[in-house]
């Protein structure tokens, strides 16, 4: 099934030319990102031991967070009842790298995706 997103709500398209349409043009303008973060590398502390050592490594890696509408319904089998999962966050680099998390509505997303900022941020040595 393939979605389309108004406002914030996702409205069920059956004509693939439409949806494909939309989708390109959304996609150029990043209409379906829920949220985004990008966290740059960060310079390395300059003296210390081994854990140092450790910090500096992960303080090398740039770290993306990103929720975006999907736009094709992702509930394979129907696992999750007949509701139709249409937003995903995913984590590039960092402790939390390959994290991805999918969710129902906007609403749902945004949330999630505000609270996985805060748990991702809250353990870097900024």
């Amino acid at each position: 099934m393939y979605y389309i997103l108004i406002g914030k709500n996702a409205v069920k398209v059956d004509n693939l030319a439409d949806w494909s349409k939309w989708f390109s043009e959304h996609a150029r303008f990043g209409s379906r990102h829920v949220g985004h973060l990008n966290i740059k590398k960060r310079k390395p502390f300059k003296k210390g031991g081994k854990m140092l050592a450790k910090v500096n490594k992960q303080r090398q890696v740039p770290i993306t967070i990103s929720t975006v509408f999907l736009a094709m319904d992702h509930n394979h089998f129907n696992m999750y009842g007949n509701k139709p999962i249409l937003f995903e966050s995913m984590v590039f680099g960092g402790k939390y790298d390959d994290y991805q998390a999918r969710y129902f509505t906007w609403d749902e997303a945004k949330e999630a995706h505000d609270q996985l900022v805060i748990d991702v941020t809250k353990g870097l040595v900024l």
